[in-house]
């Protein structure tokens, strides 16, 4: 299995992770950079775009399986605004998510439709996306709805946080989550 971090390792927000698995592969979250200090948020972020993932624009076929967002704070699906992605890749969220993100993308500075092909997945039924079998974790934070995942292919098992908190009104699933047993994690991206 390979790791590619596109974005979110050397700023806050933003986030976009490749992951790889022989002919699969599957992004983890698509966001928008967030404006630096003193930056004022802009109508136009296509200087953001991520051309050069193979497959994500156009409607050519592609080994890329799917998008896995993990809450509906802009930092993490805003990227799904900017420029339609391929409609062969779906991208995976809960029903109440993309209810959020379409709303949200019709206020403010965007008022912008969400063209996408969404999958849906539910809190902790493990579903598969190309080789990667996927079980998403209600976790404690601020959007109205946070995930983790266990990602695992390949034998190997990834845990991806999202963003979390274990002090608000959902702290008793970050509780569950850090006592549930997933065995022997090989990569923590946190």
């Amino acid at each position: 299995m390979n790791l590619i971090i596109h974005r979110g390792a050397q700023e806050i927000g933003g986030n976009c992770i490749e992951l790889q698995s022989s002919n699969s592969r599957i992004l983890l979250d698509y966001g928008m950079p967030l404006p630096k200090k003193g930056e004022k948020k802009q109508k136009d972020n296509a200087r953001f775009v991520l051309d050069k993932i193979d497959g994500l624009y156009g409607d050519a076929p592609t080994n890329l399986k799917g998008i896995l967002i993990s809450h509906t704070h802009q930092d993490h699906y805003g990227m799904l605004f900017e420029k339609p992605v391929n409609p062969q890749v779906p991208v995976y969220m809960t029903p109440i998510m993309e209810d959020i993100i379409r709303i949200t993308g019709k206020m403010g500075l965007q008022k912008k439709d969400l063209e996408a092909t969404i999958k849906p997945f539910q809190k902790g039924v493990p579903f598969q996306v190309g080789n990667f079998k996927i079980t998403a974790y209600l976790m404690d934070h601020s959007a109205a709805e946070a995930y983790a995942f266990i990602i695992e292919a390949e034998g190997k098992k990834i845990l991806y946080s999202g963003d979390f908190r274990e002090h608000g009104h959902k702290k008793n699933a970050f509780k569950y989550f850090m006592d549930t047993d997933f065995g022997k994690i090989d990569l923590a991206l946190i």
